[in-house]
């Protein structure tokens, strides 16, 4: 999500137990998987166990380091019959080793461009174009392979490929869903890296911490229809009552990215250890749900206090005033998994922190989809939403609110938790951004349709072939700037 849409908060119920997966899934691997959950729900005597459905891992409401928020997913199988074929579980049906073949050519032009990987102002639209239109799998194995964040965790590369693959083709790739594609999707993921690399947090969080966030990043929209969450509230979409209208794309990302988790050959966490395994599941869902705009203020508002507990512990004087520990606040789990959510939260809505070139285009795309909805909106007889008609908004005005009164804040309270200097790029291209947008004021008519249609359109996909399914011919070379310590 980029734009604040209101939501209902309506009760959660229903779960659905270990027996839906074993009927879902024939697959050995998920019937294995069943049976470890269902000995960890023996085990678990207190709050209720849930499990996504089309799912084989799980949420446990109990014990383990990180505590279940009250915004935590859940589902109900009683409308599943009605729910929409997500656009993955298509897969299944195809050639599996045709579709997890290489994902592109990668070209001198694309390895040279992705030097920069990992940058702030890196631009994703521009790597879009030079990859064929899988600007997620490009960049992943760069970003992930600089810390060496696979053999960390205990990931197989080959598996987690086939996962990033399957997962990037979850993706719409309709020209409607012009902003939540997987182009946002590696957007999010690289301006999460930048932050999430950055020594006041890297320095304290653990490399299955690192790994969560950053494919949280990677799959928090997956699947998006390209309709707000007020939309399919108030069309009845059966997402909305699948997931009891509260954070219902949110629910439907999560479930959509771990049911790959089933495909073959992709189950990601096949080699975790029970405790990991809970761990990544608890924290992924976590970072997806700090996604939803309707949680902006309670999101913002549990980052603000941990920055408070490290300005105590940076300055003893102040920390001994307010009778605060000596101790970091990041050794802490419940603050990692805070500050990580904040990341994830903040990089999402980063398209407004970008220079005035790449916001420009972002705007496009995000405006494109919104009146899109609006269109629909007006053809149902619906109320539009506040920032979906073409022929009224104030595009400028619009963006000037976002940036002043949402995205600003945010990268203030991260600079105070990183440091000015950390965030100097974002804060300069902030002001410069206002700075534009209040020209553009001057001279806006009140008509949307001048500000979309200005980002390309995205190439033709590259269609993989089992020839491209050698050892070694997918994988990028690592940029020098990014190699780490590990490698020695």
């Amino acid at each position: 999500m980029s734009f604040v849409r209101a939501t209902s908060d309506m009760p959660l119920c229903g779960c659905q137990g270990v027996s839906e997966l074993k009927r879902r899934h024939s697959l050995p691997n998920a019937e294995e998987e069943a049976k470890r959950l269902e000995s960890i729900a023996h085990r678990t005597d207190s709050a209720p166990f849930l499990l996504l459905p089309s799912l084989n891992t799980c949420q446990l409401h109990s014990s383990g380091d990180y505590p279940a928020s009250d915004t935590d997913a859940s589902s109900s199988s009683s409308y599943d019959s009605a729910y929409s074929t997500p656009r993955h579980q298509s897969i299944t049906g195809r050639d599996v080793e045709q579709l997890f073949a290489g994902p592109f050519p990668r070209t001198p032009e694309l390895e040279a461009y992705l030097q920069h990987a990992g940058t702030w102002d890196f631009d994703v639209q521009k790597l879009d174009l030079l990859s064929g239109g899988h600007p997620l799998t490009a960049l992943v194995d760069v970003l992930f392979a600089e810390r060496g964040l696979l053999e960390s965790v205990g990931v197989d590369q080959n598996t987690f490929s086939r996962f990033m693959i399957a997962l990037e083709d979850s993706y719409s790739y309709e020209p409607e869903v012009s902003f939540h594609n997987s182009i946002h999707a590696a957007d999010v993921l690289n301006s999460a890296y930048a932050m999430l690399t950055d020594p006041s947090l890297a320095d304290h969080i653990t490399p299955l911490e690192l790994f969560t966030a950053l494919l949280a990043a990677a799959a928090h929209d997956v699947d998006h229809p390209g309709h707000s969450n007020l939309f399919l509230i108030h069309t009845a979409d059966p997402r909305a009552i699948k997931h009891n209208y509260v954070s219902v794309l949110e629910k439907h990302h999560i479930e959509t990215a771990l049911s790959l988790l089933a495909l073959p050959g992709c189950n990601i966490l096949a080699r975790f250890s029970e405790q990991d395994h809970e761990l990544f599941t608890r924290l992924f869902t976590r970072i997806v749900l700090a996604t939803d705009m309707s949680k902006h203020v309670h999101c913002r508002s549990d980052f603000g206090a941990a920055v408070e507990q490290l300005a105590s512990y940076r300055n003893p004087e102040e920390g001994r005033r307010r009778r605060s520990s000596n101790v970091h606040p990041l050794s802490n789990p419940e603050y990692r998994a805070t500050s990580l959510a904040f990341a994830v939260h903040c990089a999402d809505i980063s398209a407004s922190a970008k220079n005035w070139e790449n916001v420009r285009l972002w705007a496009s795309r995000v405006f494109t989809e919104f009146f899109h909805e609006g269109d629909e909106e007006r053809a149902r007889g619906l109320q539009l939403g506040m920032l979906n008609d073409r022929t009224t908004l104030n595009v400028p005005n619009s963006q000037l609110g976002f940036i002043g009164g949402v995205v600003l804040p945010l990268w203030q309270l991260w600079a105070r938790f990183t440091s000015e200097e950390a965030c100097q790029s974002q804060l300069k291209n902030l002001a410069d951004n206002l700075e534009c947008w209040t020209v553009l004021l001057e001279t806006a008519t009140g008509k949307g349709d001048e500000y979309i249609n200005l980002h390309a359109p995205r190439p033709t996909r590259y269609k993989r072939s089992s020839s491209d399914l050698k050892d070694g011919a997918r994988r990028p070379a690592v940029p020098s700037k990014l190699r780490v310590a590990h490698d020695a």
